[in-house]
This record gives C-alpha cells, sequence and structure tokens, in this order.
C-alpha cells in the first residue's frame, strides 16, 4: 500500500528538492500533481513564507 502524501508535506518536499523558485510554480506543479484545494492551503502567510524561504535557501545552495 502507498503511503498517502498530503498537500503541505509535497509543498515542502518540492520547495526542498529545488523544482520550484516561486510560489506560483509551485502552486502550478502541485495542481499538475492532482492536489485539490491548494488555494485553502496557500491562504495562510505563514505558510507561504516558510515555503519562500525553503526555496530561496534550496535554490542560494544547489548543492546542500
Amino acid at each position: 500500500m502507498t503511503p498517502v502524501t498530503t498537500l503541505p508535506i509535497r509543498a515542502f518536499e518540492l520547495a526542498r528538492e529545488g523544482h520550484c523558485v516561486s510560489i506560483k510554480e509551485l502552486r502550478s506543479r502541485l495542481a499538475q500533481e492532482g492536489f485539490t484545494q491548494i488555494d485553502a492551503h496557500f491562504d495562510g502567510q505563514s505558510f507561504k513564507k516558510q515555503l519562500s524561504a525553503l526555496m530561496r535557501e534550496t535554490n542560494a545552495n544547489p548543492t546542500a
């Protein structure tokens, strides 16, 4: 049985892996992967700030 990944967990995975460089790109990627209710998750400033910081850090240090 395959474990189910939630949208927040997948968002952090994508940000950490360097697949996205912006919130807009991250949202688009999540939609492509079939996630729903994306707007509801990205409504909070804290969630977006954490993801943005992680993407900046990851893209500044691609080998980290």
